[in-house]
């Protein structure tokens, strides 16, 4: 019994003391921690004014964009051009005010979301496939690619229209999931 007592304690020293250089090791770093966070923290982040970021006559002005809506176009199903469901096109200028490249129809999705009023609730439209179209093509190739800092695209995007009767509602937040920024009213006919 008392070797096993003897090796019990001997690994608890041994234990107590890989424990207390591991907690010296762990000030250590803690300690260097504070001097980089000393030493981030006099970098200042960039201020943003809340005024740049809003919703008005048609302009979604956020931190990294700027969307401003020009024209709205509904298509009406056509099976000579593969077109099965009504859709709303909206086309809009992009501005990139980012630091880093990044696709107008991703930021257009993440701030913009279009609804319509059923008998019993409203209903969230979905994103459609753009018409085939020559009128299209080309704004819809720029789409998904990414635009450069400082740059703007014209581009556009599709909503399945569930009710050609009902007016569609816009509405524009800032970012997803962020605060509403407004709307704007679409009336079908």
């Amino acid at each position: 019994m008392g070797t096993v007592k003897k090796i019990l304690l001997s690994s608890s020293i041994v234990a107590l003391s890989l424990a207390g250089a591991a907690c010296g090791d762990s000030k250590a770093s803690s300690s260097s921690k504070k001097e980089q966070h000393k030493t981030d923290s006099t970098t200042k982040p960039k201020k943003t004014k809340k005024d740049e970021v809003y919703f008005k006559d048609d302009v979604l002005k956020i931190n990294d964009a700027t969307i401003k809506l020009l024209d709205a176009e509904v298509v009406l199903p056509n099976s000579e051009k593969d077109v099965e469901i009504a859709t709303l096109v909206l086309t809009y200028d992009y501005t990139n005010q980012s630091d880093h490249a990044m696709a107008p129809a991703h930021v257009f999705m993440d701030c913009f979301e279009a609804f319509q009023e059923t008998e019993t609730d409203f209903e969230e439209l979905e994103f459609a496939m753009m018409p085939l179209s020559q009128k299209f093509d080309a704004l819809d190739k720029l789409a998904d690619k990414k635009v450069k800092p400082g740059t703007t695209v014209r581009s556009a995007i599709a909503f399945e229209i569930l009710d050609m009767n009902a007016p569609v509602q816009l509405i524009a937040m800032q970012g997803f999931l962020g605060k509403d920024l407004g709307s704007k009213i679409y009336r079908l006919k």
